[in-house]
């Protein structure tokens, strides 16, 4: 046991807060502009790394539809326990959905895809799983999400927004080629390779910088209730759903990991 826990500290968590702690500690001394390092990151380290990810990947394309309609039924099991906690706590319309979508919406990106590296080593299956919830979250958090965020824009804005993204056409070009069985013109191919490479720690760097751009002057109870439902309850209702569906292996393994990342930023976005 003790074996065990020091393994996953040393080679999972250890080097995940050190590569945080580089961003956190840049940005408290030097006070930058983390936009275009964002921007960079999910405009074109982001769509590299699904694009050689899902052509490298064992993960067939009924097993991403299958992880697909997992998070769109782990976020609509998440609606149902935020809108029962919302009504027993008596929260206000704008409360009650600010409360929703911290619970729905998860960081899959700069959280979850260099915590899955990691925990996997790499692992292309693995790791295109993670895609496929990054993907799904992201698809759901700019339409369901903006509907739930009423007063912020409509179904076609959120669309639209969506549409901006470049990761939604590396993954139909990346689709199209495993499913036909191109081949990718080779310096195409080791361009995109070094792009995605960099997609870890910069998008770990990014995350530790924005962790430093945080003032907590209090912390309510609604917000460690929602803390709390979001990092012990979403997983528990994960592993839950996994169990009932009677899912093994990485697939499982993959999934119930991703549970248990922390709310997304987007979700702050929709709600300003």
């Amino acid at each position: 046991m003790i074996a065990t826990f020091l393994h996953i500290f040393t080679h999972i968590l250890l080097p995940f807060f050190l590569l945080v702690g580089c961003g956190f500690f840049l940005q408290r001394r030097f006070g930058y502009d983390i936009n275009p390092l964002a921007k960079v990151n999910v405009y074109l380290f982001v769509p590299a790394f699904m694009f050689v990810q899902v052509i490298q990947s064992t993960l067939t394309i009924g097993q991403m539809l299958q992880v697909a309609g997992f998070v769109v039924a782990l976020v609509a099991l998440l609606w149902l326990w935020s809108q029962g906690v919302a009504w027993l706590r008596g929260y206000s319309s704008v409360r009650r959905r600010a409360f929703s979508l911290t619970q729905m919406f998860y960081n899959s990106g700069n959280f979850g895809l260099p915590v899955n590296y990691l925990a996997f080593e790499g692992n292309p299956f693995a790791l295109t799983t993670q895609v496929i919830v990054l993907v799904t979250q992201n698809s759901l958090n700019f339409t369901i999400g903006l509907m739930l965020a009423a007063h912020n824009g409509s179904w076609k804005e959120g669309w639209k927004a969506l549409l901006r993204y470049p990761f939604l056409y590396a993954l139909a070009v990346a689709l199209v080629i495993r499913s036909t069985g191109w081949e990718v013109w080779p310096p195409l191919w080791r361009a995109a390779t070094y792009l995605a490479n960099a997609l870890i720690p910069v998008a770990t760097v990014t995350l530790g910088s924005q962790l430093a751009l945080v003032r907590l002057n209090r912390v309510s109870g609604d917000v460690l209730l929602a803390c709390g439902g979001r990092l012990v309850l979403g997983p528990l209702m994960g592993l839950g759903l996994l169990t009932l569906l009677g899912w093994q292996g990485l697939l499982k393994q993959a999934l119930l990991l991703s549970c248990g990342a922390p709310t997304a930023i987007n979700t702050t976005l929709l709600t300003i």
